[in-house]
Parts: C-alpha cells; sequence; structure tokens
C-alpha cells in the first residue's frame, strides 16, 4: 500500500479515508456511492488547484465516454453531503467552463499520526496542467431543493472509436432504461457498454444512493446487430427490478415498443438529440437539425426523427433564428408525417400539441393532442413539461407548477427544465424556490442563457435591484442583457440608463421581441406603450403573448380594460384576479367609447 493510499484527510467537521473508502462527519459515516466518493477523493488530493472537467472525467471514468452532465451530478451530491451553499465557497468552488477546485483547508494524517496540509500537488490523469485561471465569484450548484438524479450511463469505448460510438451505443443500449429508472430519484442507474468486433457487452447497476447498497445488477452479451431488441429487454428488465425491489411489486413489467431503424439513422437521430439538448444557441439547434435531416434520409418512415425535426424547428423559430412562416409550416408537416408514420408515437402529438400552443393559440386542440400523447405514454417527460406550459398558459398556476414538478422528477438533468420551472415560481411568488430552481439549471450548465437574467428578475421582485444588476450584467445572451439592465437600472432609479439599455433592445429586436419590450414599458409604468407594444406583438403573433396572464411584469396593466380585451382577442380565459377590475376603470372605459 502506498503512502498516499494510508492517508486521512481531514476538512472542516469531516475525516475522509479514501482506504476504507468511508467519508465521516464527526465521527458519523456519510454514505456516497462509488463514483460520487472517487470524485470527493480527486478533489481532496489536489486541494487548491483547478481541475479541468476533462481531466476529472478521464480520472473517475478511465478509458471511458461519459457525458459531462454526470460530474455536475457527482458535484452536487458532494455539496449536499457535506452542507455546502453556493455562496459560502467552505469546499468546492466552480470554474464556469472551466472545472473545480477544492478550497477548504485539508489536513493528511497518515497512520503514525503525522500530520501535514494538504496541497495542489498530486497529479490527476495524463497531460494535467496546474492552471492559474483566477477563482470565479459565481459557484456552481444552489440551495438543493431537489433530489439526486440518476446518473447517464458511462460507455467504455476504444480511444479511437470514442467519437462514433459514444453517443450512439450508449443512447442505444441504455436511453431508455434511464427514462424508466429516473422515476425513482433516490435511487442511480449505471451502465457501461464494452465493444469488441461486433459483440457487444453491456452491464447494468441499480444502486441505493442512501447506503450505496447495490438492488439488482446484470450483463448482456450480444451482437450490434442485435442493439434495439437488447435495448428492450435491457428496459423490460430493470422496469421488473425496480417494481420488485423500489415498490415492492410482484407483475410482469409493461412491454416497451421498439421503432426499428437501420444503426445509422438511430446514431443520426441520437446526435439530433444530444445537439438539441445542448442548447438554445444557433449553432446546437442548426446542428440538431441537420443531424434529424440526415436520419430521415437514411430511413424516410422512422418516424421519431420526423417528431424530432419539428422540434427543432419550432425551437429555431422560437429563437428567432428561422423565419416564423416557413419554420412552422414544416414543423407542422414533421409533425403531421411522424403521427401519419405511427399513430402510436407519442412525440407526434406532443409536438402537434406544442404548435398549437405556441402557434396556433388553439388551446382546445392543444388538451386534446397532449391527451392523446398522455394516454400513449403515461408519465413522459415531453408530455408533462408541455402540459406544465398548458397549464400556465391557462393560469393555471399551481397544476402547472405541479406538471413541472413531475417532469423534472422523470428526468432531472435538463438545465432548461430548472429554468422554465424558476420562471413558474418567481410569477407564483415563491422566490427562495425560483432562485433554488435557477441554480441548479447553472449547476448543470454554467453558460446557460437566459439563467443570469431570470436570477436578476427574481432578486427585482425580492426588491433587491442592485444585486440584480450585477446578475444583469453576467448575461450572456446580449439580447436579455440589455432586457434585464432596462429593468434593473429603472428599479435603480437610473433612468437615462435604463433608456439607453432598453435603446439597444428595440434597435436589435423589435421584429421578434416586442413582448419583451412591453414587459419593460410596463414594469416602467408606462402604460401606453406597453400597449402599444403588446398590440404590436399581437400583430406578429409573438410567442411571448402566451404568458400574458402570470407574467409578474405585466401586473400593473391588469386593472386596464385593454389587457382584458387582449386576453379575448387570444381567447384566453380570465382568472378571478384578472377578472378583479375595479368600478372605477370600467366607468372611464364607458366613457371614452361615449366620446
Amino acid at each position: 500500500m502506498s503512502l498516499i493510499e494510508k492517508e486521512i484527510y481531514e476538512f472542516g467537521p469531516f475525516s475522509l479515508d479514501p482506504a476504507e473508502r468511508v467519508l465521516s462527519r464527526n465521527g458519523a459515516a456519510l454514505p456516497l456511492t462509488p463514483k460520487v466518493f472517487d470524485t470527493l477523493v480527486c478533489l481532496v488530493r489536489n486541494r487548491g488547484r483547478l481541475l479541468a472537467k476533462d481531466e476529472l472525467l478521464k480520472e473517475i471514468w478511465p478509458d471511458t465516454f461519459v457525458e459531462e452532465v454526470n460530474l455536475a451530478v457527482n458535484i452536487s451530491t458532494l455539496r449536499k453531503a457535506l452542507g455546502e451553499n453556493p455562496q459560502d465557497g467552505l469546499y468546492i468552488a466552480t470554474v464556469p467552463g472551466h472545472g473545480y477546485r477544492f478550497v477548504g483547508e485539508v489536513l493528511a494524517k497518515d497512520l503514525s499520526n503525522d500530520c501535514h496540509p494538504v496541497a495542489g500537488g498530486h497529479t490527476v490523469g495524463e497531460n494535467s496542467q496546474d492552471s492559474r485561471l483566477p477563482q470565479h465569484g459565481l459557484l456552481e450548484g444552489g440551495p438543493q431543493k431537489f433530489n439526486a438524479a440518476p446518473t447517464l450511463v458511462a460507455t467504455p469505448v476504444p480511444k479511437n472509436m470514442r467519437r462514433r460510438w459514444g453517443l450512439g451505443v450508449l443512447a442505444a443500449s441504455v436511453l431508455l432504461l434511464t427514462a424508466t429508472s429516473s422515476y425513482f430519484v433516490t435511487s442511480i442507474l449505471e451502465g457501461s457498454v464494452r465493444r469488441e468486433g461486433d459483440h457487444l457487452r453491456i452491464r447494468v447497476d441499480l444502486t441505493r444512493t442512501s447506503d450505496g447498497f447495490q438492488l439488482w445488477s446484470d450483463t448482456y452479451d450480444r451482437k450490434v446487430a442485435d442493439i434495439f431488441a437488447v435495448q428492450d429487454e435491457i428496459a423490460l428488465a430493470v422496469a421488473g427490478a425496480l417494481q420488485v425491489k423500489l415498490l415492492g411489486l410482484d407483475r410482469t413489467a409493461p412491454s416497451a415498443r421498439s421503432h426499428a431503424t437501420n444503426s445509422d439513422a438511430y446514431q443520426a437521430y441520437l446526435q439530433a438529440q444530444y445537439f438539441f439538448g445542448r442548447g438554445v444557441d444557433k449553432d446546437s439547434q442548426d446542428k440538431a437539425l441537420a443531424f434529424a435531416d440526415q436520419a430521415i434520409k437514411l430511413d424516410a418512415k422512422y418516424a421519431p426523427a420526423w417528431a424530432l425535426r419539428s422540434t427543432v424547428l419550432t425551437s429555431l423559430v422560437m429563437g428567432a433564428f428561422l423565419d416564423e412562416k416557413d419554420g412552422l409550416r414544416e414543423a407542422r408537416e414533421a409533425a403531421d408525417k411522424a403521427i401519419a408514420l405511427d399513430p402510436d408515437l407519442a412525440a407526434g402529438y406532443v409536438q402537434r400539441g406544442w404548435i398549437q400552443v405556441f402557434s396556433d393559440w388553439d388551446w382546445h386542440g392543444a388538451q386534446v393532442s397532449l391527451k392523446r400523447a398522455a394516454q400513449l405514454e403515461p408519465g413522459s417527460f415531453a408530455v408533462l413539461k408541455y402540459q406544465s406550459y398548458l397549464f400556465q398558459v391557462l393560469g393555471q398556476m399551481n397544476e402547472a407548477i405541479e406538471m413541472q414538478k413531475r417532469a423534472i422528477a422523470i428526468d432531472p438533468l435538463r438545465a432548461r427544465s430548472y429554468t422554465f420551472f424558476g420562471y413558474q415560481l418567481y410569477c407564483a411568488g415563491r422566490y427562495e424556490d425560483a432562485d433554488a430552481a435557477v441554480q441548479k439549471a447553472l449547476e448543470l450548465n454554467p453558460q446557460l442563457s437566459p439563467a443570469h437574467s431570470d436570477l436578476g428578475l427574481i432578486l427585482l421582485g425580492e426588491g433587491r435591484p442592485q444585486e440584480a444588476l450585477k446578475q444583469m450584467e453576467q448575461e450572456s445572451s446580449e439580447d436579455w442583457r440589455f432586457w434585464g439592465e432596462a429593468l434593473a437600472y429603472h428599479a435603480l432609479g437610473r433612468p437615462q440608463d435604463s433608456d439607453a439599455a432598453l435603446k439597444k433592445l428595440i434597435g436589435m429586436r423589435q421584429k421578434d421581441w416586442a413582448f419583451q419590450i412591453a414587459q419593460v414599458y410596463a414594469y416602467r409604468g408606462q402604460t401606453d406603450k406597453s400597449f402599444e407594444w403588446l398590440n404590436r406583438a399581437y400583430g406578429q403573433h409573438d410567442g411571448g403573448l402566451t404568458v400574458m396572464k402570470l407574467d409578474s411584469l405585466l401586473k400593473g396593466l391588469r386593472q386596464d380594460s385593454r389587457y382584458a380585451e387582449l386576453l379575448q382577442k387570444m381567447h384566453l380565459p380570465r382568472s378571478e384576479s384578472d377578472n378583479n377590475f375595479g368600478q372605477e376603470s370600467r366607468q372611464l372605459r364607458a366613457q371614452k367609447s361615449v366620446r
């Protein structure tokens, strides 16, 4: 046993014993899963040194392809175990876009009881570099309001084949079973895939997070050509294990459907999913569309690829990266094509429902489409997400929040889900919970936009404009930054700066951000200007209008009869708060009509 293996590390009330694989707090052992424990050991042994994400991934998952989000989940779990708040920076600090640094004071104690402080001197992985980048003030993570998530699977692949097989084999073999397991966010489902020639060896482990106990595991040896069959086989096995081990049930798991296609088309489809989930920037979305089109070219009858194409096209329109008329026409055609090819595919109905919400403002049609999707795939993340949005549009906030909570429980690793959830909580006046949700989004993706603008909005709601401005200034998207600064400067009593920021925003986005411009005017109390831009947004069919009923920035307009008129034109029902117009307002409107 080497000297380093004999050492015990002490920091704060914690003691870390790598040899015995025990982390304890004041003598009481804390349960950590193996990879989370390895992450902590790696950080502690390199105390004070910035460890790049790639460096940590190679150390924790050697010779393995693994998504970066697994590392973020490990860090989040460690923060929870160490009782770390994001502002404290007691133990783990994050340099966004680069990596992590253990900043707590560490004392190394060997078996002879000799003690010495630990400096960041141990090398981790090949080609390690001791970065001299300054520590960033914003630490990763937030108040831990959400349970730990099932990790994405790690896929051991020879280095010269990682890029080709890393996503394809990984997702093909375990994507469905990960989704199946994610109802139980107190357990972790991990898997590995090894390829030798045309053979695959797939191992799957189900571990309880509370004590690291292995609930179930199995190994599958199959040919590459059998990848779709083995995906279903594993999904069924895991579903059965979950029912028996976690729910105490003894029944046959539901059958899993398979959309068979050739492996090249399926890999292109998975690549499209990857880039779509990576971010809302144009580059990611363009790549997602290109891979979806490639999958369709390889197999024109593959319905999931058509549904995904529709989803990406809608996203590009929402981001003002694609002409709305042509983009939505193509998106609608792709959704209809998916349904025609496979009437039992929920994704087609989900996408049709989303177009009916975002573009058509056909609330009843959207309810019908999403209801059908829910019948086909109960508990689907996508179904719950869009049902949540529809409830939000209709002003049913309790139902919207509950639906989004369920969606996050099913797929807790999507950063954008937390920003959406945070906005809902903000509109409901639950600022602390909203802050926690957006912090979680930044933990999963430190570059996510418009997360900093969302945090700034929450701080404005709490009456903390100076802190809000600091968040707005950190926003990576120039559009959202100008929007946020216009709000924050007004709250700080700096009208000239607010005007300057708003002028920049109007100059850049007046053709597609009419709703956001109206929000600024409403917040500044310029009611007539706000309605001018809201009417322009209506004429442009601006999707932002779908949040009119709950948006807090517009609350000053709700006593104005023009607000009710706009809701009526959009066929949106008026809630009790919307109906609370004063008699004086109605009388003034009647007088104007007479004149």
